[in-house]
């Protein structure tokens, strides 16, 4: 048997080969594909198996390999432009034959679809078990979706914020949108008109420009005046005008008609206006009125001795004052009449300018025949008592009095001058038908003196209050009737040591006193009483642990610590200690016992308390030895096992062995306490053996000892 047509091409229908005999065309062939009889369609390799079954011939099996090939396909590409929707955008792969499995595509080497606008490489791959093709490949653009652009709140009014226009897409709340105004993209706050762009830059949306004008209007504002009622100075006179808002620019007042402040008495015009960029508001008018300015004048009471020529007539101003540039005109006059009497003083022709309101205050010329003698008054002291001012008048039928102008300085009772306070005043002496006769009287300051209380205090404590006492006060007055009482100080603070300082005076004020200050002293005294209320060593520690009131003490160090720092806490911090003899706290120390003597000094010098150490330094470690008896039968000698310094080191450990290795004793922290007993018993008089471990990296060593019972 022989075969052919091995090699085919798949078509989708069943393939065969061709199996001939020879001889030729003998019956009972049989073929079988995989062991199958049916025909293989799809591409693959096939074991082919041609089989004789003849009643006259025999063969050998005829066996190959058939080999469908894949058929040829192609695939085309299709839909490769496309518009933006928000949703994934596929191309159409079709085959040929159509509609081939095993069909994929990718977009920019992934299967995912893509969804924003943009240029994706497309791949279309067949992986079909019968069908081989080519990849197909294009760009798939997705263009841009056609958006919208709509602008609303173009017309707005100016409040002193930036303003914005909306500008609204559609679809809605597309990214990318950008708006200027007159180009910029500041927020415009002035009132004016703004060209308004909006300018869409999105991924996948493109628009027109949306364009506007946007209208900021001027704001409302108000303008309120006052001040609208002032009074003459010779000054211009101006209202106030308040807008509201506030402080807003462009504001002008006028005053009947014009801009120039009026100073003259009179009633004025006044319309306020508001020249805003970003306001406008109603003129306001009102009326503004500067009243006269009132003065009043007082005329002076004048004499003169019958048939004299007349005295000047004056006058003071007693209320208001003129302007610099406004004068009086006219003259005070009196009524006619030459005999001895009173004559009153008018106005007479006196007057001012029509900015002023001229109130008269007349007084009276008395013309007289007799004279007063008035010598000068002696200068007094706050204090003094009341004396008569002496004056005199060459007509005794009528009674001199008295008057001063200064009632707060001194005052007239019953005919004397009676002092109030230190200072100057004018006594006048008066009679009827005399010219009145003025006097200065000068009052001094009264003397007081201000003593600064001697004080003292212990060391340590706080100073007491400062106090004073005062010599001098006149009128029955004390410490109220100071304007400001003196200030006391020291310089002693609660650390300066005993001593004596000042305590001071000053700053004291009165209208009446003069002030002599003298100084006092404040005594800080010693403190008394001093002990030890704490003693720290740098190393050992104290047996009995430390109390005040104990003053023995033992402790032991060890050979490495060749001296000793003493850290003692006092009870006040004026006392002292002396350290044997001497004062430093850094104590040498030899080996074996050291007496350390404190001696405790209070700040008064005196020694409160004495303590005594007894500080044992031991031996270097090769020194530490044990006694080698134990005779516990308490007769005062070797009852206890005595190892020599081990005290001096308390991470020791000890152990005690029999003869045959067991332990009959240990401990940690030995401190010669042994008696030779195990759990309550006396051991077996014999040898043991020991272990000395004197701590951590320090000294091991070993031995024996003999316990000795009734001997």
């Amino acid at each position: 048997i022989a075969l052919s047509g091995l090699s085919q091409t798949y078509d989708g229908t069943g393939k065969s080969v061709i199996a001939t005999t020879n001889p030729l065309s003998l019956s009972g062939v049989t073929i079988t594909y995989d062991g199958s009889s049916v025909l293989p369609m799809d591409a693959g390799t096939y074991a082919v198996v041609a089989r004789l079954n003849n009643a006259n011939y025999t063969t050998t099996d005829a066996t190959g390999n058939l080999v469908i090939g894949k058929g040829t396909a192609s695939i085309a590409l299709s839909g490769l432009s496309q518009t933006y929707d928000g949703t994934g955008k596929s191309a159409i792969a079709t085959t040929n034959p159509l509609d081939l499995s095993g069909l994929t595509v990718t977009y920019d080497g992934s299967s995912v679809l893509p969804t924003d606008a943009g240029t994706y490489a497309v791949v279309a791959r067949l992986n079909n078990v019968n069908y081989t093709a080519t990849d197909a490949t294009g760009s798939l653009v997705i263009g841009k979706g056609t958006a919208s652009i709509a602008l609303s709140g173009l017309s707005q009014t100016y409040d002193g914020t930036g303003k914005s226009v909306t500008a609204t897409t559609n679809p809605l709340d597309l990214s990318g949108l950008t708006v200027t105004y007159d180009g910029s993209s500041v927020l415009p706050i002035a009132a004016g008109t703004y060209a308004v762009v909006v300018r869409l830059n999105n991924a996948n949306y493109s628009a027109s420009d949306g364009t506007g004008s946007l209208v900021i209007g001027k704001g409302t504002a108000s303008i309120a005046l006052s001040g609208l009622s002032q009074t003459y100075d010779g000054t211009g006179k101006s209202v106030i005008a308040t807008t509201n808002p506030s402080g807003l620019s462009g504001l002008t007042v006028t005053y009947d008609g014009s801009s120039v402040l009026p100073m003259a008495a009179g009633t004025y015009v006044i319309v306020a206006s508001l020249n805003n960029a970003n306001y406008t508001a109603i003129e306001i008018t009102g009326n503004l009125v500067i009243d006269k300015k009132v003065i009043t004048v007082t005329a002076d009471g004048k004499m003169k001795k019958y048939g004299e020529t007349d005295p000047v007539l004056t006058y003071k101003i007693t209320s208001g004052t003129l302007n610099d540039s406004d004068k009086f005109t006219g003259d005070l006059e009196r009524y006619p009449g030459e005999n001895v009497g009173t004559y009153a003083i008018t106005q007479g022709t006196l007057k001012l300018n029509h900015n002023y309101d001229l109130i008269y205050k007349g007084a009276n010329l008395i013309i007289g025949n007799s004279t007063i003698n008035f010598a000068a008054l002696p200068q007094k002291i706050y204090g003094d008592t009341d004396f008569n001012p002496g004056a005199s008048s060459n007509v005794s039928t009528a009674d001199i009095t008295y008057s001063s102008d200064n009632v707060a300085v001194a005052t007239i009772v019953n005919g004397k001058i009676h002092i109030v306070s230190a200072g100057t005043a004018n006594i006048t002496a008066a009679q009827t038908g005399a010219i009145n006769v003025s006097r200065t009287l000068i009052v001094s300051k009264a003397n007081l003196t201000a003593l600064a209380n001697n004080q003292s205090r212990l060391y340590g404590t706080t100073n007491p209050v400062l106090t004073v006492t005062y010599s001098g006060f006149v009128n029955g007055d004390d410490v109220s009737k100071l304007t400001a009482l003196p200030v006391t100080a020291t310089n002693a603070t609660i650390n300066s040591l005993p001593g004596i300082y000042p305590i001071t005076l000053k700053g004291a004020v009165s209208d009446n006193y003069n002030f002599n200050y003298i100084d006092g002293i404040l005594n800080v005294i010693p403190l008394a009483d001093a002990e030890l209320i704490d003693l720290r060593l740098s190393s050992g520690r104290l047996s009995p642990a430390f109390a005040t009131e104990n003053y023995s003490y033992n402790a032991f160090v060890d050979h490495a610590v060749d001296n000793l720092l003493l850290t003692p806490t006092l009870s006040n911090p004026g006392a002292t200690l002396r350290i044997n003899g001497g004062a430093s706290m850094n104590i040498p120390l030899k080996v074996g016992f050291n007496i350390i003597t404190i001696e405790v000094i209070a700040q008064d010098g005196k020694i409160k308390s004495n303590y005594t150490l007894k500080i044992y330094r031991g031996d270097s470690e090769a020194s530490v030895f044990a006694n080698n008896i134990l005779s516990p039968n308490n007769d005062g000698k070797n009852d206890k096992w005595i190892i020599k310094d081990i005290e001096l080191y308390p991470d020791n450990k000890v152990t005690v062995y029999d003869r045959a290795g067991r332990v009959v004793y240990t401990k940690d922290g030995y401190n010669n306490e042994w008696d030779g007993s195990l759990k309550g018993a006396t051991l077996v008089e014999g040898t043991y053996y020991y272990i000395i471990d004197l701590g951590p990296g320090k000294r091991r060593f070993k031995g024996f000892i003999t316990i000795i019972i009734n001997r």
